[in-house]
């Protein structure tokens, strides 16, 4: 039996439950709700049923009926399928099960059930059938509604080879059983939700959204509100919103970081499909795919999708002065001073300018001040693309944009510094650029505050000196929450005292959470403590030792630890009581010969990462006792550690299968953590 109960009150849901188990009497019309529940209850009593709820939108909706069904341990059974994750986690203690979306052979399969209704597709339309069905991206909707348009035309490849490269144009135009549909799950939002849904739809299709990148634009946007959330950080309230929109189902999460939250998401088409007409009838953003801007709209948002040259030379037919917000897409063309001059002349007034997707970028003009307004600049891709071309500095005047809270630069500054007047940059929330960036000068100071970024959290990739522990220890950046320091001998030598006074000068950020350090050498003893506040700490080529971990281990709230390209460490002891909050632990190419770990150390240890360690010979016993262990993942090990972990006599089975990176020996372990083990070379699967 299965009752759509969206937008249907009780008694009306009582009486179609009733109308499915057997025929009602005219009297039941006349029952309360009350009595309807009771009445059910008395005539499910005994029996054995099945009950569907399909499509429940509200977690209200099965407290009104639960009391209905009686749990004689019979084997009945109650399913709920819901757009929510809320609603499905209220209704059960069970986790919910997530409906995956449907593979290229099962979307094929339905969309021949919806067109040839039980009978064989022709041989003649299979190669075109697939190729329609795959451009679905497995939504069953999708699959349905399409099969719908097929059934009405002609059975002939020429035919349906039209629909190819159009199937969504088709599937929004009829909107009653698609976008009308899809509708539905927006209408449910609230209004910051669905500013921050619709948002999505500045991004080009399939385009595979950095989640950190997206909840930055949220904010410089303007779109996240702390009412009622209380006083919490708008970068959490974002993460909120984010997490808010997975759970509806409205947000694929495309990739996760070891930790498990989500790195990467990306939006179905049609979802898509539906944010650009909404956004284009709310005057929220538009995108423009071809090379003449439309000037019958006044957009606020403008979203451009091909070469800007195009854009350069029909600018003058389109009003932008309603612009706040400008998004280059520009799918590896190069970005120029006459496309600067544009923007600066055209786009006077916006407070948000991306540039993504280039390939290369003659420079940074000075007339950037220009941009007045200016609160977030974002330049290239998080993912670096080898062969970008450097600018030689970045202007002074980008300080005097009195607005600028985020300046992020997926490019090379070949002078290596942050401009001079980094100082004046009082709004600065967010500076990072691709590659160690020297701090600059500190001004002479006329007052206390003159040379102090209070608003200043994040910084990356610092180019560490003589003065960096000076600026440090003065607290300049007295909110910091994330830093990136980078030594290298090559560019100022600094023996290791001087190297730890940098480490030392840490214990002023009282707000630090996450730390990234980079070619650091080893320290000396006087070092005893980094900010209690770390819950995230990465090492790249540098030297950690049992010295190191003793001062990591204390550390009360650290949940995730990196450790890669270290210099080899014969002895690596992890003591009781040592880590007790961390929950991700990860070794590459580390060089460790003995790990010890001894009971009660880092209780809470979920995610454990091996890979291109040829030196260690074995795993610590304790860690197969410990409870809340989930997975352990080893890459590319030495034989000795390959052959003891096979031989461990707490494994419950094995099996192989292929994963994203290869075939994966997976071994499950006794106190249930998963142990995936990937050899260097395929071929030894086939031994």
């Amino acid at each position: 039996m299965g009752i759509c109960i969206s937008r249907i009150q009780s008694q009306n849901l009582f009486l179609d439950i009733f109308k499915c188990f057997t025929s009602i009497s005219d009297d039941l019309y006349e029952m309360s709700d009350e009595q309807l529940e009771v009445t059910l209850h008395n005539y499910l009593k005994g029996k054995r049923y099945l009950v569907v709820m399909d499509d429940v939108w509200k977690t209200q909706v099965w407290e009104d009926v639960r009391s209905a069904f009686p749990n004689d341990l019979n084997g009945s059974r109650i399913l709920i399928t819901s757009r929510e994750k809320e609603v499905a986690s209220h209704a059960s203690l069970t986790p919910p099960y997530f409906v995956p979306f449907l593979d290229n052979d099962a979307s094929w399969e339905l969309l021949c059930k919806k067109v040839f209704r039980g009978e064989k597709c022709p041989s003649n339309l299979e190669t075109v059938g697939r190729k329609l069905a795959e451009s679905c991206k497995g939504l069953p909707l999708s699959i349905v509604v399409l099969g719908g348009i097929l059934t009405k035309k002609e059975k002939w490849p020429a035919t349906w080879s039209k629909f190819i490269g159009n199937v969504n144009w088709y599937l929004t135009e009829d909107k009653e059983r698609c976008l009308d549909i899809l509708a539905l799950s927006y209408s449910q939002l609230s209004r910051q939700l669905k500013l921050c849904f619709l948002y999505l739809g500045v991004f080009p299709e399939d385009y595979e959204i950095p989640t950190l990148e997206l909840t930055k634009l949220w904010i410089a946007e303007g779109l996240i509100q702390q009412s009622g959330i209380g006083k919490m950080d708008v970068n959490a309230v974002a993460e909120y919103y984010l997490e808010d929109l997975i759970d509806r189902s409205l947000i694929q999460v495309a990739s996760k970081k070891s930790d498990g939250t989500v790195k990467t998401c990306r939006i179905h088409d049609l979802l898509r499909d539906l944010c650009v007409s909404q956004s284009y009838q709310d005057k929220f953003f538009q995108v423009h795919l071809e090379g003449i801007l439309s000037s019958s709209t006044k957009p606020r948002r403008l979203s451009v999708h091909c070469n800007p040259s195009n854009y350069a030379v029909a600018s003058n037919a389109c009003d932008t002065s309603s612009v706040r917000s400008l998004m280059f897409f520009c799918q590896g063309n190069n970005f120029e001073k006459k496309h600067w001059q544009w923007i600066w002349e055209g786009f006077k007034f916006i407070r948000v300018l991306t540039l993504l997707d280039i390939d290369n970028i003659s420079s940074i003009p000075n007339k950037i001040e220009k941009l007045i307004y200016l609160k977030y600049l974002k330049i290239g891709n998080d993912k670096r693309t080898e062969g970008l071309r450097s600018i030689d500095t970045i202007p002074d005047s980008i300080c005097k944009l009195r607005y600028l809270e985020t300046i992020d630069l997926g490019i090379q500054v070949k002078d290596h510094s942050w401009p001079r007047g980094m100082w004046r940059m009082k709004q600065a929330r967010y500076m990072q650029a691709y590659g160690p960036m020297k701090l600059p000068d500190l001004q002479p100071q006329s007052c206390g505050n003159d040379n102090i970024l209070c608003n200043l959290q994040v910084i990356s990739d610092i180019n560490v000196d003589r003065k960096t522990a000076l600026i440090i220890s003065k607290s300049k950046f007295p909110n910091l929450k994330e830093l990136s320091l980078c030594y290298s001998a090559y560019e100022e030598h600094m023996d290791g005292l001087e190297i730890t006074e940098v480490l030392v000068s840490l214990e002023n950020l009282c707000y630090l959470q996450k730390l990234e350090i980079n070619g650091f050498p080893k320290c000396q003893p006087h070092f005893k403590y980094l900010a209690s506040t770390l819950t995230k700490v990465s090492f790249y080529g540098s030297y950690v030792d049992s010295f190191l971990v003793r001062i990591l281990g204390k550390l009360p709230n650290l949940l995730f630890l990196k450790i890669e390209r270290a210099q080899n460490v014969p002895k690596l002891s992890f003591v009781a009581g040592e880590f007790p909050q961390l929950q991700v632990f990860k070794m590459i190419n580390y060089g460790v010969e003995i790990w010890e770990v001894e009971r009660n150390a880092m209780p809470n240890l979920q995610h454990l990462v091996i890979i291109r360690d040829f030196t260690m010979k074995a795993l610590p016993d304790e860690l197969w006792c410990l409870e809340s262990l989930q997975d352990v993942k080893v890459q590319a090990v030495s034989h000795c550690l390959w052959e003891f972990l096979l031989g461990l006599k707490c494994i419950m089975s094995v099996r192989i299968f292929e994963g994203p990176t290869g075939k994966l020996k997976e071994l499950t372990m006794k106190n249930g953590a998963k142990l995936l083990m990937q050899h260097e070379h395929d071929e030894w699967y086939m031994k």
